[in-house]
């Protein structure tokens, strides 16, 4: 399973979801506020604006709270993977324009704002540009240039009419990555890590002599009237146009991996990023009378990319929880993501009043309930990859417990730091790590079930199977008993073997079992291929199995997220597209997903609440959820009755693709079929079915219709 795949099922179920929703729900705390934007652009105002795909934020207090101004709402699969930027240009009567654009000819619409955002315009983009790759920035004297890439060539044009129209000025051989004015107002950009040119504020283009070690260009950048180049080797500086470089030196050895990256300042200094590794940087800062490159962090536990310098010492740059915001050129860093609601939360666990949560990307923050703010952690390992972090769980007071691509994570300060458990580095876990009643922990491997005894310090094998089983998911029953997900089997643990219980069509993810019920548990599964979901619970101790299925519309390939289940035996299934609820008797139902209802991480509370992580946010279902199900009948009339080939519903109150189940006088399912919902109205065919009358169930509405079949 993908991040990749997972985060376009989730933005694909904003594209397919309404607002409404069959659950009441209510945060337990403040919102977990960062995500991952994909740019941040100055104004020279210092007003701060940043976008991933058509959802932009702004800031006017240098990032300390954002404020969300998309162009248009709500925003679905295709606004939000959009490769878009924004610039800052002048229109007529020197009047700001801030612009939202395509970078790569996906789309053909610009978004302009004259005011910050309240308003947006929309026109097309200049026939000059559309298809190709764009770059485009604003300039001090209010004239703007486009660097548009086609097949065949790279051109420069310029606007001095706020873009509503453009002159060639030049060729390229490529694309730049960034431009970079002078406070006189010269440009530069790099060409092909090769060459560098220069626009004049008249608007000559000319090439910079390079230094004789010069290249291959790294990167490029202005400082007041100095130009910085960054090559393999060194980083040189001239303010002449390149007639004279001067070398400059570091006061300790740079050792990376990747490209250097360089931010100037109006007073000639400059602060140089150097990634060594997947998750540290060392930063260095140059004074405009020095040199010598000091040391202004050693080891920054983050990845920077594409960061910016505004004012006389800020900085600033898109990390993956937010952005990250320095005023000491460099030597502190301060997390500012107020009002950016986009992170996606992954797991959570709640002991007492404390919560930790973990995000998609690896984060790990500590909040409480009903608190007002979250800390993000960063004492702790760096992770990478896809679900760097698989499940969090807490054991004892104070005392945490992640299964992470790099070992078995442990806090024993309320989450405030953590560290690897020794002897459990590149381990392959599971999804699921569980507690057990009797003060156990219990994760499984691909091929072992292991177990701890000391609170997560040591680890021993108690099952171990061979490579023709894959274990999955892992959870115990209120007596004790082991359950785990393998292969396309639920099986229990007896001893140091598993006994097969029950089977599904489809591999398995997930054991489930509920917390004071030991007979009832169950197994949920998926074909991610297929786009079919399938899930099967017990409430007698395996006598009996209630099953159900969910074939995702529109050929998608959703992986699951969660499962949980009651004393009760109602089961609920988070999946990126919705939240599935199979009761007792069998019925399905589900509850689409939006950015504002978005179900990953499911948990039960001790008065069996249903408890989800979403979107920025942990929120609580209002109603116990182990109790007789409840419906709510929504007027709805069919035509023609009876019917014989096609009948249509009317007064749907969903707009999205929905699943309706038909089922027969004695409460059979025998048929389902996923139909397209137009004006309220879905359309069936009903020519397999022989005479007789139906109830059809439509999706998570909670609506029904009567049906009459003649033939």
């Amino acid at each position: 399973m993908r991040y990749a795949v997972l985060v376009v099922a989730i933005l694909v179920a904003c594209a397919f979801s309404s607002e409404a929703a069959s659950q009441t729900w209510t945060p337990i705390s403040s919102p977990i506020y960062g995500g991952k934007l994909d740019e941040i652009v100055a104004d020279d105002d210092g007003t701060l604006y940043g976008n991933v795909g058509l959802f932009v934020v702004r800031s006017t207090d240098k990032g300390l709270t954002w404020t969300a101004i998309p162009p248009r709402s709500p925003l679905g699969i295709e606004d939000m993977s959009f490769d878009a930027r924004v610039a800052i240009i002048r229109g007529p009567f020197n009047v700001k324009i801030v612009a939202l654009y395509p970078t790569d000819g996906d789309f053909t619409e610009i978004y302009t704002t004259f005011d910050g955002g309240s308003t947006w315009s929309t026109s097309q983009v200049p026939v000059e540009f559309q298809g190709a790759e764009l770059l485009v920035a604003g300039l001090r004297n209010g004239k703007g240039l486009a660097f548009a890439r086609s097949t065949n060539s790279t051109v420069v044009l310029a606007t001095s009419d706020g873009g509503q129209t453009w002159s060639l000025e030049t060729g390229l051989i490529d694309m730049p990555r960034s431009i970079h004015e002078t406070t006189e107002g010269v440009t530069y950009v790099a060409d092909n890590d090769e060459l560098i040119r220069r626009r004049s504020t008249d608007g000559q283009w000319t090439i910079v002599p390079l230094p004789e070690a010069g290249t291959p260009i790294q990167n490029i950048c202005t400082a007041g009237t100095r130009l910085y180049l960054v090559s393999l080797d060194s980083v040189y500086s001239t303010t002449n146009d390149g007639a004279t470089w001067t070398s400059t030196t570091f006061d300790s050895p740079v050792t990376t991996f990747y490209p250097r990256q360089i931010v100037g300042f109006p007073d000639g200094g400059a602060v140089l990023f150097a990634q060594y590794d997947e998750s540290h940087t060392a930063i260095f800062r140059l004074k405009n009378d020095s040199l010598v490159w000091s040391t202004r962090q050693d080891s920054l536990p983050i990845p920077v990319r594409r960061p910016i310098s505004f004012g006389e010492n800020n900085i600033i740059f898109p990390g993956d929880a937010g952005p990250f915001f320095s005023d000491t050129w460099g030597s502190e860093w301060e997390f500012r993501s107020q009002g950016i609601r986009l992170q996606p939360i992954w797991r959570f666990a709640i002991q007492g009043s404390s919560i930790i949560a973990v995000s998609f990307s690896g984060d790990i923050y500590r909040g409480s309930i009903d608190g007002t703010s979250w800390d993000l952690i960063a004492d702790r390992p760096a992770v990478s990859g896809d679900f760097p972090l698989l499940d969090v769980v807490g054991i004892a007071p104070s005392t945490y417990l992640i299964n992470s691509s790099i070992g078995m994570m442990r806090s024993v300060d309320d989450g405030n730091s953590w560290s690897v458990v020794s002897g459990t580095e590149g381990m392959q876990y599971q999804l699921n790590l569980g507690k057990r009643r009797n003060g156990a922990v219990v994760v499984t491997t691909r091929n072992e079930v292991l177990q701890s005894l000391d609170l997560g310090l040591t680890w021993t094998p108690i099952v171990s199977v061979d490579d023709s089983i894959r274990l999955s998911g892992i959870s115990e029953s209120a007596n004790g008993t082991l359950y785990v997900a393998a292969g396309q089997t639920l099986y229990r643990v007896d001893g140091s073997s598993l006994a097969p219980l029950h089977r599904l069509d489809v591999p398995v993810g997930f054991a489930v079992t509920s917390a004071s019920n030991a007979d009832a548990f169950g197994v949920v599964g998926g074909n991610e291929n297929d786009g079919r979901l399938e899930f099967a619970v017990t409430t007698n101790g395996g006598t009996t199995w209630v099953t159900g299925t969910y074939d995702i519309p529109n050929g998608l390939e959703p992986p699951l997220l969660d499962a949980v289940v009651t004393n009760g035996g109602h089961l609920f299934v988070s999946f990126p597209l919705g939240l599935i609820h199979m009761t007792p008797n069998g019925t399905v139902t589900t509850e689409p997903m939006t950015l504002r209802s978005f179900s990953v991480g499911l948990e039960l509370d001790a008065e069996e609440h249903l408890l989800r992580s979403g979107i920025s946010v942990i929120e609580k279902n209002d109603q116990p959820v182990s109790v007789e199900e409840q419906t709510t009948v929504i007027s709805t009339s069919v035509y023609p009755t009876p019917g014989r080939d096609v009948v249509r519903i009317a007064g749907i109150s969903t707009t999205m693709p929905t699943p309706i189940r038909i089922v027969n006088a004695l409460g059979v399912c025998v048929a389902e079929q996923i139909s397209t919902v137009d004006n309220g109205v879905a359309t069936l065919d009903v020519r397999s079915l022989p005479p007789g009358t139906y109830t059809a169930i439509i999706g998570a509405t909670g609506q029904s219709a009567s049906l009459v079949i003649v033939r």
